[in-house]
């Protein structure tokens, strides 16, 4: 018998004090780790606001997480580890001034790592790190200084990078 558990996150942060935080220090710390690794973590967070910054780590059999930050000092910070028939997603929005994202996933026996990138505003940069199999990277970087740097390694490596702005991007795949 096969128990599945999913582990769950949702979390609003706008620039308001809410369970103690400053209203100009908005952040989200979430660990989602399933120590059987058959469950689902789940991740929903939202910032609007003022510093921002979320750092999430999710280590379960399938991992998905869903975050917006719209403001000042962006951030964003993901390690998602999945195992054999699971999928790590990600989907990140970032709109207005310093952004940033970096991100790691890795598939153990992997089906599946999928990262959906939009960054549009000001200082941009995405640092994306992907290992296992069925790896997909979309990044939208539009307007301001972008940046990116891009690794995958496994199997049915894809890349799409957009940039608008000043630009750069450094990307490798390995088989």
């Amino acid at each position: 018998m096969r128990i599945s558990r999913t582990i769950g996150a949702v979390c609003l942060a706008i620039g308001t004090p809410a369970f103690g935080q400053v209203a100009t220090q908005p952040q989200a710390l979430i660990d989602q780790i399933d120590p059987t690794a058959t469950g689902t973590s789940d991740a929903t967070v939202v910032q609007e606001g003022d510093g921002n910054s979320i750092h999430l780590i999710q280590s379960s059999a399938t991992n998905h997480a869903t975050l917006s930050q719209s403001g000042t000092a962006n951030s964003i910070d993901v390690g998602q580890d999945g195992v054999a028939g699971g999928t790590n997603l990600l989907n990140a929005t970032q709109s207005g001034d310093r952004n940033f994202v970096t991100a790691s996933q890795s598939a153990t026996g992997g089906e599946l790592n999928m990262l959906m990138i939009q960054q549009s505003g000001t200082d941009n940069i995405a640092d994306l790190l992907q290992d296992g199999s069925g790896n997909l990277i979309s990044l939208d970087q539009l307007g301001s200084y972008n940046s990116a740097a891009v690794s995958q390694t496994g199997n049915a490596l894809a890349i799409s990078v957009s940039q608008y702005g000043n630009a750069a991007v450094s990307v490798a795949q390995t088989r």
